[in-house]
């Protein structure tokens, strides 16, 4: 797929990640005494909740783009079919012969 249009998605998704590492990372340091322990485990927490809420944005955030595209496209063939044969049409068949084009200047 086109990198441009999952960037959002893919950088939310890091994002997340990041938090979460650098969260359990604080944590593991925090819990090296006994009295860290149950900040370490607070801390945890709440690095798992934060990277949790933004996978589930850039999900619903994924999902929104690909309804609106799809709803797009149905509403494009829609009007395709309800030209029917009104729509004009290249006569490729008057174009094949070499004296049927020229250079414009």
């Amino acid at each position: 797929m086109d990198d441009q249009r999952w960037g959002f998605d893919l950088t939310a998704i890091v994002i997340a990640l990041v938090t979460f590492v650098v969260g359990v990372a604080g944590a593991i340091i925090a819990a090296c005494t006994v009295v860290g322990i149950p900040a370490a485990i607070a801390a945890i927490l709440g690095a798992a909740g934060v990277s949790i809420g933004l996978v589930a944005t850039a999900l619903l955030s994924l999902q929104s783009l690909t309804n609106t595209i799809s709803s797009e496209q149905n509403t494009i063939a829609q009007k395709v079919h309800d030209l029917g044969d009104q729509w004009a049409k290249s006569n490729t068949g008057a174009m094949q012969a070499k004296t049927d084009w020229h250079v414009a200047q």
